[in-house]
């Protein structure tokens, strides 16, 4: 989703009544305004739907096969998507929330809960991943 929104940044309000994937985003651009549009959020958004997506699915591929390279693997992209998320969170709330339109307590639910499932996520996944590997150092001592 966050690809083809990415791809056609710059007409997705022509695009909002025909495609459901930019209604979402019509929806969403009530509480951030700037989420896709603007050039850091733009950027940001893309380092995400390239990069995560092929090291999510490098990860994947690594714990089917069980590969003892896994933990290092899960414990950098939990930690950077989580940097990733608080980083955005962070940036809408020291603007004053400068992208939302009115400052309401869904407007906030929507904003906050919208990244909580990738937050949640990648932050167990740095968890698992760094009790597994503070495991093994103390057992290699």
């Amino acid at each position: 989703m966050d690809l083809y929104l990415i791809l056609h940044s710059q007409v997705l309000a022509e695009h909002a009544s025909t495609n459901w994937f930019v209604y979402l985003w019509v929806l969403y651009s009530d509480v951030d305004r700037g989420w896709i549009v603007d050039p850091w959020s733009l950027a940001q958004e893309t380092l995400n739907v390239v990069v995560a997506t092929l090291v999510n699915l490098w990860l994947i591929r690594a714990i089917v096969r069980r590969a003892p390279g896994r933990y290092p693997l899960q414990l950098g992209l939990g930690v950077c998507m989580v940097y990733s998320v608080v980083l955005y969170n962070a940036a809408g709330h020291l603007s004053g929330y400068a992208g939302m339109r009115e400052k309401t307590l869904s407007s906030f639910a929507l904003f906050y809960g919208s990244a909580l499932p990738w937050l949640l996520f990648h932050a167990y996944l740095a968890y698992d991943a760094a009790v597994v590997l503070r495991r093994r150092l103390l057992v290699a001592r």
